[in-house]
């Protein structure tokens, strides 16, 4: 749009002008029966462009290389959000697999710890290896909670790049 302006700037310019007023005068503020002035005035201009030193050609030539920047930089940040939409992406999918594998050490510490307690009712194993069985059960379970957590940063930072919420 920028461009057309200044590209217009090669062609003729014309401007018209109109005026009307209406003048009044007493002594007494009745105006009523007084004779009234009326002044019209009129004019039209018109530009045409000889030479100006290039000027016009010289600010089309700037409009045109602003078009170009703006293309650009819409290019790069296309790419940019590309980008960040791919990475949140393949950040959630390993948030995903992370959850899924605790999950799975989850059970089997629950498992492990079943072991230790019938090993330990029979008398084949110490307080110290029951005692071992649920720490070992507790931190895992812990890392699944750490796991998860990381699962809703990554989903929150995906919807962001994909534009479905909007943090300010």
């Amino acid at each position: 749009k920028l461009k057309k302006v200044e590209t217009s700037n090669y062609f003729p310019s014309v401007f018209a002008v109109g005026n009307i007023q209406n003048q009044a005068s007493s002594d007494d503020f009745d105006i009523s029966d007084k004779e009234n002035a009326t002044i019209i005035n009129a004019g039209l201009t018109i530009s045409i462009p000889i030479f100006n030193g290039f000027l016009t050609s010289a600010k089309v030539q700037q409009a045109q290389v602003n078009i170009n920047k703006i293309d650009r930089q819409l290019d790069l940040l296309t790419q940019r959000i590309k980008l960040e939409v791919e990475n949140s992406r393949l950040k959630l999918k390993e948030a995903q697999e992370r959850v899924f594998a605790q999950t799975q050490s989850v059970q089997q510490a629950e498992k492990a710890l079943q072991i230790a307690k019938v090993r330990f009712q029979n008398g084949l194993s110490t307080q110290v290896e029951l005692n071992d069985a649920e720490t070992a059960l507790a931190r895992i379970k812990l890392s699944r909670l750490s796991a998860v957590y990381d699962y809703l940063i990554a989903k929150a930072e995906h919807e962001k790049a994909l534009g479905l919420i909007n943090i300010r």
